[in-house]
C-alpha cells in the first residue's frame, strides 16, 4: 500500500532522499538516519492490521548474506523498518535485463558486474553521491552456471542461518534478493517470515508470491517447514539457469497446480551446456515432498560443490564449421592409398 502524497511523514530520525520502489505492502525509499548519518532503506508499511493472522517478527538475523535490521518501530504514516541500504539489485531486475530482445549472453557471465552497477537504483546512485562509501569492487568472473551457484549458495546459507533461528522466510523470490558487482548477495523482506512449526491458515491464497510457492503452501497444508523456503529458492535458481519459470502460467490457478504436481523440464534438455550437477541440485530442491528436499545447509553444501566444478569445467562449445579447403583436404586425406598392385602404371 503506497501512502498517499502529503498523507505521511517519514519518521523523526529519518530523511527520505528518494523512492526506491513500491508494492502491496508498502513503499520504500533510501534515507539518511539523521543520528548516526547512515544511509539505509527505510520501509514504510500505512497503519498496523489488527485483522492480521500474525503480526511481523521482530528479526534480527546477524548474517553476511542477510540485509542488517537497523530500527524499527511507528509513525505517522504507520509502521517502518529501516535496514542497511545495499548498492545492488534486486534479482527480478536482473532477470528482466537477461530476457531483454536482443541482450547479449555475456550480461550472464563476465558481463554481470557491469549489469549490476547499471541496475542500482537512482535513488541509491544519488543517496551515496551525498556520503563518503568504500567502491564496490567488480566481480562475477565466471561463467552464468557459477554466477548461478554462487548466488544460490549465498542465499541457501542465509536461509540455514533463519532456520538456525526457528524462523521461515516464506517469500523467497527474485524480488526479495539483492546482489552487487562484487558478486555479494542478501537476502531480504522477512514481512512474512514466521516461526517454524507453527499453523498458518489453510484457506485463501498461499502466503507470500504464489509463482514461488511451494507444493504445501499452494495446497493450503497449515505447519510451517523450513524446505518450503528451500522449494522457493530451487523455484528462482531454476529462472536464473534457463531463463525460464519451471511452473509459470497464464493462468494462476494452472501455475498452483502445475507446482502441486507438474514436474520441471531437466535443465540440460532446454541447454545442452547446463552442468549436470547444478541442474541435479536444483532439481532435488524442487522435490514435491519436503522430505525428499536437502536441508537448507545440505543445499549450500551441494552448490558450493557445484560451483567449483562450474569454475574448473570448461563450458563444451561446438568446433567451428570448416571452410570448404579444409573440407576438400580432409575427404583427400580420408581416402585410404590404393594397394600397390592396383596403382595404375602408365606405359
Amino acid at each position: 500500500m503506497k501512502p498517499a502524497a502529503g498523507a505521511w511523514a517519514p519518521p523523526a530520525d529519518y530523511e527520505v532522499l528518494g523512492e526506491l520502489g513500491h508494492g502491496e505492502l508498502g513503499v520504500v525509499y533510501a534515507a539518511r538516519q539523521r543520528t548516526t548519518q547512515r544511509l539505509v532503506a527505510l520501509k514504510l508499511s500505512g497503519p498496523a492490521n489488527p485483522s492480521a493472522q500474525h503480526a511481523p517478527l521482530p528479526i534480527a538475523l546477524r548474517h553476511a548474506n542477510v540485509v542488517e535490521l537497523i530500527d524499527r518501530g511507528e509513525c505517522r504514516a504507520g509502521e517502518f523498518v529501516a535496514q542497511e541500504l545495499i548498492d545492488g539489485a534486486s534479482l527480478d531486475l536482473v532477470l528482466a535485463a537477461w530476457r531483454r530482445p536482443g541482450a547479449d549472453s555475456a550480461l550472464r557471465s563476465t558481463g554481470m558486474a557491469a549489469l549490476v552497477a547499471e541496475l542500482v537504483p537512482s535513488a541509491i546512485q544519488d543517496a551515496r553521491r551525498l556520503t563518503p562509501h568504500a567502491a564496490v569492487k567488480p566481480g562475477f568472473a565466471g561463467s552464468a552456471a557459477a554466477n548461478v551457484a554462487a548466488i544460490g549458495a549465498q542465499i541457501a546459507a542465509a536461509l540455514h542461518c533463519a532456520h538456525g533461528s526457528r524462523i521461515a522466510h516464506r517469500d523467497i523470490k527474485p524480488a526479495n534478493i539483492l546482489v552487487d558487482a562484487s558478486g555479494h548477495a542478501w537476502l531480504t523482506d522477512f514481512d512474512l517470515a514466521q516461526r517454524l512449526g507453527r499453523t498458518t491458515p489453510r484457506a485463501g491464497s498461499p502466503a507470500g508470491t504464489a509463482r514461488y510457492a511451494s507444493p504445501e503452501q499452494a495446497q493450503g497444508r497449515g505447519v510451517i517447514d523450513p524446505r518450503s523456503d528451500v522449494f522457493s529458492l530451487g523455484v528462482v535458481l531454476y529462472e536464473l539457469l534457463t531463463l525460464r519459470h519451471p511452473f509459470a502460467d497464464v493462468d494462476a490457478a494452472k501455475t498452483l497446480a502445475n507446482i502441486a504436481a507438474a514436474d520441471p523440464i531437466w535443465p540440460p534438455h532446454l541447454d545442452a551446456t547446463l552442468p549436470d550437477q547444478l541442474a541435479a541440485c536444483i532439481c532435488k530442491a524442487m522435490a514435491k515432498r519436503p522430505e525428499h528436499r536437502q536441508s537448507a545447509a545440505a543445499l549450500t553444501t551441494e552448490l558450493r560443490a557445484a560451483l567449483r566444478s562450474a569454475l574448473t569445467t570448461r563450458p563444451t562449445t561446438p568446433p567451428p564449421k570448416p571452410t570448404p579447403e579444409q573440407r576438400s583436404a580432409g575427404r583427400a586425406a580420408s581416402r585410404p592409398p590404393l594397394p600397390r598392385n592396383r596403382r595404375y602404371r602408365g606405359g
